[in-house]
């Protein structure tokens, strides 16, 4: 879960950036929303920085895979991502899903319904 809050670190109104100010507030200004932190420059920094502390390999893994998803799930809204950051491309679904909008909330309760069930079925 942690893995999936880090991109929005550059967002002043994220969990992560209200827990973090000082940093989100220098992130947003420097680069904007939705571009280095959903980059692909971002996921091998942070891999990058993880082989260099020497994280444990799960925690590593749950981290990385929580970020890609985030990003996966920014680029299927109306704005995207800045995927290849620095250039200025966005990387978007066309007829992307407008962020807080009804379809958003609704795939997210299917979403959790499913990892919940799975969870009960994997735990039988």
């Amino acid at each position: 879960m942690f893995g999936a809050m880090v991109p929005d670190i550059d967002h002043t109104g994220s969990k992560i950036g209200r827990a973090v100010p000082i940093i989100d507030d220098m992130i947003s200004s420097v680069f904007g929303h939705r571009t280095f932190t959903h980059s692909l420059l971002f996921l091998i920094l942070g891999y990058w920085l993880f082989h260099i502390f020497s994280l444990p390999e799960s925690l590593e893994f749950g981290i990385m895979l929580g970020i890609i998803s985030h990003i996966f799930l920014d680029m299927l809204t109306v704005d995207g991502v800045k995927l290849l950051w620095p250039l200025k491309t966005r990387v978007s679904i066309p007829f992307g899903v407008k962020t807080g909008g009804l379809f958003e909330h609704s795939f997210f309760l299917l979403l959790i319904l499913l990892i919940g069930y799975t969870g009960y079925q994997i735990y039988l």
